[in-house]
């Protein structure tokens, strides 16, 4: 099975579609690694004394929800 030959000029077209395309993919896994590594700031808020537990609590929430949507952008990329 042989690839049909695109004219120069579609070629191209392919090429910049392709790469616009995987631009905007890689800019939204950085969206969401960034969103990852703020889930793993299991900083307490100034002035209040809260638990540990709790902390960890929801900070392993925003883990899982971080995740979770990784999960869903990899798996299903036209689902918006």
């Amino acid at each position: 099975m042989s690839d049909p030959i695109l004219p120069p000029a579609e070629w191209e077209e392919t090429v910049n579609i392709k790469e616009s395309k995987d631009e905007l993919e890689e800019e939204d896994l950085q969206e969401l690694l960034s969103k990852l590594m703020n889930a793993f700031n299991l900083g307490m808020p100034s002035g209040q004394q809260s638990s540990v537990n709790t902390d960890l609590y929801a900070g392993a929430e925003r883990v899982c929800w971080a995740f979770s949507s990784l999960i869903d952008q990899i798996t299903m990329p036209n689902f918006k």
